[in-house]
């Protein structure tokens, strides 16, 4: 639908103003506003529990309506309902900020706290409406703030959006039929509508907030009319609809208009300039205001040049305290999978380590001082100084106690990781005994023995209280002597040997008697001799020979 012309000089809706410049009364339309939420007259139910605590439904003024649609809304903070509650001239302020930005009259642009720092906001003083410390926020906030009203139990899905919609379900017996922000919002976006149905062509509903030749006071009363007739929808709005009943008369009306808006008061130009006056508090504060900003803008331009005269923040140490932290570099995918699988293969290593000084404790192998980290020579092995022909482990009764730190820590092999990679391969005393073998913690089986030399990292004569490592862990292993070869037998001793100690029940290859291994060693050295030779020629068959 079109939107109809109206009879006065047309002016933008939304307030034009410069960054930094005040919005004033004029551009507020201040008394109009306060005609609005200066009202008493209980006239509009309340979907919520009110501001004096009374519960849902009780009749209350328009000022109460809005305010506590504000605070009931999801998108309010916090700060907000706080302020508001502590406040209520804040209260009141806020709700005409908001009502102005509800048809639209306050731009999206514009910002109202001096602390702003983005560039695509405006800032502007409110000196009327800054009676009251408080965070006033901005337009695209309480915008949203507003658009978040609805009433308990109402689906955002099917918000209604027109007045026939409001009108029907009002009739229908659910009041009210929507929030009040919601109402308005309807109302404006069918400003010629309205027009045309309730004001008689004289002006739009969007008029009623603009600086026209009429009394602020009638357009209050004609939106409070408009606003009690869409949210109770009770009384007639046709001269000629006799049949209806009006069980609940519009208390805005004007008795001269039945079923009408109130008629509006026209003024003079003279007149209409006495409306709307900034006081002497409100232009100092005015000032107060602007020399804030000021402050701020000069601040955060300070804070800039410095960013741009030293990027890396390592001047002087008045400039590195304003400089930010520089940002983190851009990371292509790869790099970051890259960076990522190194923190977790550092982590797995830090959790080895951990597992593995947990369980040295649990053996008590944990060295006497807790601040120098002593690592086992092999993180799944433990060495003990024993010989080839120990084929069991020995007996925890036979085994020396952990009492004894002495005899327990000569079974094990420390070294420092500093140390081992400066100690000298050509000590004599340091050389590995052929005859250790090295055990698994785990399963404790004999592992393959490694052929290379190894060297402890301290040596016995360097042992001193100086060392940082107590003398028990920095002497080396004890070594046994060599077990002495078997005796060779005969083979008439040795077939007897096998008559008496084997079980013929059993498999040879089960059995592990000494002497039958050295029996085998023979017949296999005999046979790699005779590898490689001529094999002997097979005797002659002769006749038989027949006896006498």
């Amino acid at each position: 639908m079109s939107r109809r012309q109206s009879p006065f000089p047309r002016k933008p809706l939304p307030i034009k103003r410069n960054d930094g410049e005040p919005l004033t009364r004029v551009d507020l339309q201040y008394d109009f506003l306060t005609y609005v939420f200066a009202d008493t007259t209980p006239a509009f139910t309340d979907p919520h529990t009110t501001l004096t605590s009374l519960p849902p439904g009780t009749r209350v003024s328009f000022r109460d309506l809005y305010v506590n649609a504000i605070l009931h809304s999801p998108k309010a903070t916090k700060g907000l309902k706080d302020s508001m509650m502590m406040h209520p001239d804040f209260a009141t302020d806020f709700a005409m900020l908001a009502l102005l930005t509800n048809v639209g009259r306050v731009h999206t642009t514009m910002s109202f706290f001096a602390e702003k720092k983005t560039a695509v906001r405006t800032y502007h003083p409110i000196p009327a409406l800054e009676r009251v410390e408080g965070n006033l926020q901005d337009a695209p906030r309480i915008k949203a703030l507003l658009k978040a009203c609805l009433l308990p139990g109402e689906d955002p899905r099917y918000i209604l959006s027109s007045p026939n919609e409001i009108l029907a379900r009002a009739r229908s017996g659910k009041v009210p039929p929507t929030s009040m922000p919601n109402i308005i919002f309807v109302l404006t976006n069918h400003s010629p509508a309205i027009a045309q149905e309730h004001f008689l062509h004289e002006i739009e509903f969007i008029d009623l907030f603009l600086p026209l030749e009429i009394s602020s006071y009638s357009r209050a009363r004609a939106l409070l009319w408009l606003c009690y007739h869409y949210h109770e929808s009770t009384s007639s709005t046709s001269d000629d609809d006799y049949d209806t009943q009006i069980t609940r008369p519009n208390p805005f009306c004007d008795h001269h208009r039945p079923g009408k808006a109130p008629a509006f008061v026209m003024l003079t130009r003279a007149e209409a300039e006495r409306e709307n006056v900034d006081t002497e508090e409100e232009k100092l504060r005015a000032e107060v205001l602007i020399n804030r900003r000021t402050e701020v803008v000069n601040k955060i331009s300070r804070f800039m040049a410095a960013a741009q005269a030293d990027p890396t923040g390592q001047g002087s140490s008045t400039t590195a305290k304003k400089t930010r932290t520089p940002a983190r570099p851009n990371l292509t995918p790869q790099e970051k999978k890259e960076r990522k699988a190194l923190w977790d293969r550092q982590y797995r290593e830090r959790q080895k380590e951990k597992a593995l000084l947990e369980k040295s404790k649990a053996q008590g192998g944990q060295p006497s001082e807790p601040n120098q980290e002593v690592k086992p020579t092999r993180q799944s092995t433990r060495k003990r100084t024993t010989t080839k022909r120990d084929a069991h482990p020995v007996s925890p009764q036979a085994s020396p106690g952990m009492d004894n730190p002495e005899t327990f820590t000569s079974q094990f092999t420390f070294r420092s990781p500093k140390d081992s990679r400066s100690r000298q391969p050509d000590d004599a005393d340091d050389s590995r005994n052929d005859d250790e073998v090295e055990y698994d913690v785990h399963t404790d089986r004999p592992l393959v023995p490694r052929h290379h030399r190894r060297f402890a990292p301290y040596k016995l004569n360097n042992a001193s209280s100086d060392s940082p490592y107590p003398p028990n862990i920095a002497r080396h292993p004890a070594r046994l002597p060599p077990a002495p070869r078997p005796v060779a037998k005969t083979m008439l001793e040795h077939t007897w040997h096998i008559i008496n100690c084997s079980d013929p029940l059993l498999d040879s290859d089960e059995e592990s008697d000494v002497h039958v291994h050295h029996d085998y060693t023979q017949r296999l050295r005999i046979i790699t001799r005779l590898r490689g030779k001529e094999p002997t020629p097979e005797p002659e068959l002769q006749p038989p020979r027949v006896l006498p």
